[in-house]
């Protein structure tokens, strides 16, 4: 009778250990599934306002080059000083954005972008010229939207980037 209880027992705790290992890899695979589905929102997002940055800056970088192109001393309608205080500040909107913050939450990106941004915001447009760095940061810029001009979306990340408030 007693090595009955006792085998009767030693299942039963088997039976519970089985059905806890079950429910604890159930609930594993779950907090997987939503993880994973967290990663590929924020990686989604961060893609779209990648691009949309790219391309803002991008046209930035032409706006700029176009004005200095375009300027005079003592004759025009803005001084340099002015060029470069708007300019400044759209890069200072741009590194404030919701789309910047958005890239920064995926981190194969941050990288990328982070760089880019702060080389931009280190050197007065007028001096963009003589600055490596800045240089390294325009060729990485126009390649990317180089690259990007051949997306499908394209217009429609132009569109976006044109309502945004830097523009």
């Amino acid at each position: 009778m007693g090595m009955i209880i006792f085998i009767v027992i030693f299942f039963g705790i088997i039976a519970l250990l089985v059905i806890v290992a079950f429910i604890g890899s159930k609930k594993d695979k779950q907090e997987r599934l939503i993880e994973n589905d967290k990663k590929r929102k924020i990686s989604s997002k961060a893609e779209r306002s990648r691009i949309i940055i790219f391309i803002s800056l991008d046209k930035l970088i032409k706006d700029i080059n176009k004005e200095l192109k375009n300027f005079v001393p003592s004759i025009g309608i803005k001084s340099l000083g002015d060029i470069n205080r708007e300019y400044s500040n759209k890069i200072k909107n741009i590194q404030n954005s919701v789309d910047l913050k958005n890239v920064y939450d995926d981190p194969d990106y941050k990288l990328e972008i982070n760089n880019v941004v702060n080389n931009l915001s280190k050197c007065k447009p007028s001096s963009w010229e003589k600055n490596i760095d800045v240089q390294f940061s325009i060729n990485l810029i126009k390649a990317k939207a180089n690259v990007l001009k051949k997306n499908e979306k394209y217009n429609e990340y132009v569109k976006e980037g044109n309502n945004k408030k830097w523009n």
